[in-house]
């Protein structure tokens, strides 16, 4: 434990540094991969490791989550985008602090680091019982310039709307919007009625 935090401060990635960058067509430039990135630098393996040892060392968790938190205030998003994944422990321990701590992880201008699969899961834990805090997050998703991130916002808005009512605007926006955010509200739609899920018809 003392090794994986003796890293916490280590400089690498480096202020728009990114270890691991892709091509989106086969003519296209190379862009920064923030997902491969976050595994693929020094803080963000530290994030995953400590992750990794507030599940198997509840009686360090107190140790740990200053550390966490330091990591998923990160300046880098690759950085924040793995750390992130601390949370997802954390709800065993303290669920309204877990779910805050995501919130103001995700208080960043990259609109990528909403892509985490970390942040995903974080939500599907919690919307039920935490969306007071969640629904401004999701609101922000789906209305992402990335494809990605906006489909899933509108996933999650649709699904928060057939369980309870909630999030209608933002539904009836998407439902009309991008082609991203209209794939969200049709997949999560289609799933609902097809096992008969949908409380708000």
């Amino acid at each position: 434990m003392d090794l994986v935090l003796s890293y916490v401060d280590h400089p690498e990635p480096q202020k728009d540094e990114y270890t691991v960058h892709r091509r989106s067509g086969m003519n296209s430039e190379r862009e920064p991969d923030i997902s491969l990135t976050s595994i693929n630098c020094v803080r963000g393996r530290v994030a995953s490791a400590i992750a990794h040892l507030i599940w198997v060392r509840p009686d360090a968790v107190e140790r740990l989550l200053p550390i966490a938190e330091q990591l998923l205030a990160d300046p880098h998003p690759a950085v924040r985008y793995e750390a992130l994944s601390a949370c997802i422990p954390m709800l065993r321990h303290n669920k309204e602090r877990a779910v805050q701590m995501a919130v103001d992880a995700c208080d960043h201008p990259d609109d990528r680091l909403l892509g985490s699969r970390w942040l995903n899961r974080i939500i599907a834990a919690s919307r039920t019982s935490h969306l007071d805090q969640l629904a401004p997050l999701i609101e922000r998703m789906a209305r992402s310039e990335v494809p990605s991130v906006a489909e899933s916002g509108a996933a999650w808005a649709t699904a928060c709307w057939l369980d309870k009512g909630e999030l209608a605007t933002v539904v009836e926006e998407c439902r009309v919007g991008r082609e991203s955010q209209r794939m969200g509200v049709a997949e999560v739609a289609c799933e609902y009625f097809a096992k008969g899920l949908a409380i708000n018809t």
